[in-house]
This record gives C-alpha cells, structure tokens and sequence, in this order.
C-alpha cells in the first residue's frame, strides 16, 4: 500500500513537473520579442541593431555605455577608410552586459576587432550582479518578464526575427551644446595611485578575451574624453591591467591620443558626453589609429556593402555635411 502511494505521488510530481516545464517554455515564446526592433532584454534596439546586419559584414563591434555610442561614429570609420562597424553600447552598460553583446554579435559575426570603453571596466558591479546577468541570459523569461504589458496578437503566432539595423550604427548624434562649468583639471594630479579594479571586471574581461580568441579578433580598449568620470588613477590602472593582460589601449584624454575636447563647445551636457563635434575628434584619431595598427579591409569598392554607401548618405544629410 504504502509503496503503491509513494509511485503515486512520484508520477504526480513527475507530471507536475512537465506542466511546469512545458508552461515555462511556453510564456518564455510568447515573452521572447518577435522583431529586435524593439526594447530587447540587454539595452536598447540601436545596440541589438547589430543582429540585423548581413552575417559577417562588421569588422569592428564596440562595446561600452553611453560614451562611447556618443564619441565614435561608425559612418565616419566607413568614409575615411571603409572600416564597417558596428556600436553594441547601451546607458550604464555593466561589463557583464558587455560579454553578452559580445557572444550575441559573434554568433552572426566574425570581427577582426573588438573596441571596449574603458568606463565598463570601473563600472562597480558586484559578484552577484554578474552571476544573475549570467542567470538571466540563460533564462530568458527573467529578461522579458515584463513584457506581458505590451503583447500583440503577432506575439502569439510569429517566431522571432532580426530583420532590423540601425542606420547610425548604434552612434547617438546630438549638436546640442552645454559647457562644462570650468576648465577641466581632472587629468592633473600626477601623483594619483592606481584606482582598484574588481574582481569580477577582471573575470569579465577574461570572458571577453576568449570570445575574441574564438572568432580570431584583437581587443582594444579606449578610454573616450570624459571630464566627470575619468581619472589619472583610472588611466594608470588601465595601463597596468593592459600590459598585464596584453591589450592595446588608448586613452583620448591625456598624451599622444588626446583628443583635444573643447570643454566648452564639444560636450551636450557639462563634459559627461561628447556632442558630434567631439565625436567628430574622437573619430579622427582612432579611425587614423585602426588603419595604422590593425589589417581592417576597405570595403567602399565593394558591391556588397552598397547598403553603406545608403546609410552614409543619410549620415550626411542628418549631419549637414557634403560628401567628400
């Protein structure tokens, strides 16, 4: 009797259990968005842009918060050297995130580089944060558990597509202008120790080490004109992290890479982010610093990348310029 009533509340469970899973699966379909066009899990649609582009097309994927979609400029890259590149940057972007964007753009592309901003690596997430950043790339109903309030009819029938990409490329363009209250002196104290890099920001550069070994890319960090964030200890202990870990970095705020930031007419909001003036600088210099350093094919003769030569059309009526 008592062995008859153990199987029976083990088939229970059993049965139970597939219940479960089988709902579980079916509210993570239904919640999974159908086009990356819109708000994805991991940031905002402009970042997830990168999963509209042809398969194998980018060269360069940049990873980073919001001052590095506002200081480098894809279309430019393109017209000064044909470089084809793509921004997966999003506001406060963790640098767990960063790893994320990384192996989602490497399952279409092959980049030959990978640029990450220098911010992600100070941006203080703790050990828990990445192990649930982890939890919820795995789990993808904890990504878009909020996205019952926005569903459609097409949420129950379509299957999910990437039939979006940015024109800009994941840049942000602003011409607004709001000066920074006084001439900046953060880059002045010489004397300033390294600041501490955590644990976790160094596991994660790890992570992004070996996705880029996986797909053959070299790894660049830049550190972009930043007046209220950056520092002389950030840069020294950039510069340690980087020779030990051999990576090549550049920081745009002090000696053979500054990019000479007028902190009155380059910044839209008091120095925390660069306007397209700025971003203008800041794209001359590592555009030159690509083509010098790294073997990036100019793809402008190429009848494949036709789509380029549109989207930079649009890039100069957006930005008033003539073409060259």
């Amino acid at each position: 009797m008592t062995k008859i009533l153990t199987n029976k509340i083990f088939q229970r469970a059993v049965v139970f259990a597939i219940g479960l899973a089988l709902l579980f699966i079916g509210l993570t379909r239904l919640l999974v968005p159908k086009t990356n066009s819109t708000e994805l899990a991991l940031g905002t649609k402009f970042a997830n842009g990168i999963l509209g582009e042809p398969e194998n097309t980018i060269d360069v994927v940049m990873l980073g918060n919001s001052r590095i979609y506002t200081a480098i400029c894809p279309m430019d890259l393109w017209d000064k050297h044909g470089i084809t590149s793509y921004i997966c940057g999003t506001p406060g972007q963790a640098v767990s995130d960063s790893v994320l964007f990384l192996e989602k753009a490497c399952k279409i592309q092959k980049p030959k580089l990978v640029i990450l901003g220098a911010d992600n690596i100070f941006d203080g997430m703790g050990i828990s944060t990445y192990y649930f950043s982890k939890l919820k790339d795995k789990v993808r109903i904890f990504q878009y558990h909020n996205r019952w309030k926005s569903l459609g009819w097409e949420d129950f029938y379509k299957k999910p597509t990437n039939d979006w990409t940015d024109t800009n490329k994941g840049f942000n363009y602003s011409t607004f202008v709001s000066a920074a209250p006084e001439k900046p002196n953060f880059m002045k104290d010489k004397g300033a120790p390294p600041k501490e890099i955590s644990y976790v920001s160094l596991r994660c550069l790890k992570d992004i080490q070996a996705i880029c070994a996986s797909v053959g890319a070299k790894l660049l960090i830049v550190s972009t004109p930043n007046w209220t964030s950056w520092s002389v200890a950030k840069n020294r202990a950039m510069e340690i992290m980087c020779r030990d870990f051999k990576i090549d970095f550049v920081d745009m705020n002090l000696g053979q890479y500054d990019a000479k930031i007028n902190w009155q007419t380059d910044t839209k909001d008091k120095g925390d982010h660069l306007n397209y003036a700025g971003a203008t600088k800041v794209t001359d210099i590592i555009a030159e610093y690509l083509h010098k350093n790294y073997e990036l094919p100019d793809h402008r003769k190429d009848s494949k990348f036709d789509a380029w030569h549109k989207a930079y059309e649009s890039h100069l009526v957006m930005t008033n310029k003539k073409p060259r």
